[in-house]
């Protein structure tokens, strides 16, 4: 909702194109997601409990490509 405010006012009020705050916040979710799991899965490990090989490998493939996306080179 706060988002769909923000879009808003940037369009009416300061003439600017705000969708890619959109785009922000669903890589924000992604990122956040992906570094609990991850957590979550590595305490698990932790206590000792076996974790299937392909969810830690594929938490792995899937932070490098939002990673990925989000290098910014100077």
């Amino acid at each position: 909702m706060i988002l769909a405010l923000f879009i808003h006012l940037g369009k009416d009020i300061l003439g600017i194109e705000m969708g890619f705050l959109t785009f922000l916040g669903w890589f924000t979710l992604a990122s956040l997601m992906v570094n609990e799991v991850r957590s979550i899965l590595e305490n698990l490990v932790e206590c000792g409990y076996r974790v299937p090989d392909f969810l830690t490998k594929g938490l792995a493939v899937t932070e490098k490509l939002i990673y990925a996306g989000a290098e910014i080179k100077e």
